[in-house]
């Protein structure tokens, strides 16, 4: 993968690796199989680019470590800079949902605004897939 700099010094994409002693435990064949090939899917890179809602001088310091043996990997991503990163690492980012609550109810105790799902605060836009 590959690390990127600021202007200022300041490193961001992968910033460090860890080993991972974990291994892939015995299961079905088929299973197996299936593991594999979302394992390599996973594994593809992807040019994307992140964004944070907040917009400039906001980041994201994610660890990623999808599948049993893949080394732990430390990731530092800026707000509107454009990443080569692991198709897996994106989906894990794009996929996570955030909910807010509202606290106002009704004297029955029911919830007057329903819960709902806002914007979300990390993700990532495709500019190479």
């Amino acid at each position: 993968m590959k690390q990127y700099t600021t202007p200022e010094g300041k490193k961001h994409g992968l910033i460090s690796t860890l080993p991972n002693s974990s291994k892939t435990i015995n299961v079905d064949a088929k299973i197996k199989e299936e593991y594999e090939r979302k394992r390599k899917e996973d594994g593809k890179i992807k040019k994307a680019q992140y964004l944070h809602k907040n917009g400039s001088g906001n980041y994201l310091v994610k660890p990623y470590c999808r599948y049993a043996g893949e080394p732990l990997q430390m990731y530092l991503f800026l707000h509107g800079h454009e990443y080569e990163v692991p198709f897996g690492l994106i989906e894990e980012v794009n996929n996570v949902k955030e909910v807010e609550r509202s606290e106002i109810l009704d004297r029955d105790g029911i919830p007057t605004i329903k819960d709902r799902i806002p914007d979300k605060t990390h993700r990532f836009v495709p500019t190479g897939f």
